[in-house]
């Protein structure tokens, strides 16, 4: 199959997954990501957070809808202040 590489015909969660396949082949020590799982499906979402857990990088994540098992440390802000609740 022909592929043109210009992005227009790549779904939305297939430009998530390549931009997350880019962040972590630059190998920084810190990814920062805001809703990173937003517009994937379940299963790539839980196969994506399991090959980032493998990473030796730190993962600051901002997200509305979040499982606390996928996680070290969770925090919420409440009352304008930040609070850990993992």
């Amino acid at each position: 199959m022909d592929y043109e590489l210009t992005g227009d015909n790549f779904s939305g969660g297939q430009i998530i997954k390549l931009e997350i396949a880019r962040a972590i082949l630059r190998e920084k020590q810190v990814l920062l990501a805001d809703e990173m799982m937003a517009s994937l499906d379940a299963a790539s979402s839980k196969e994506i957070s399991n090959v980032l857990k493998q990473l030796p990088n730190s993962i600051i994540e901002i997200a509305h809808h979040y499982d606390l098992e996928d996680y070290d440390a969770v925090y919420r802000i409440e009352n304008k202040s930040i609070v850990r609740i993992k």
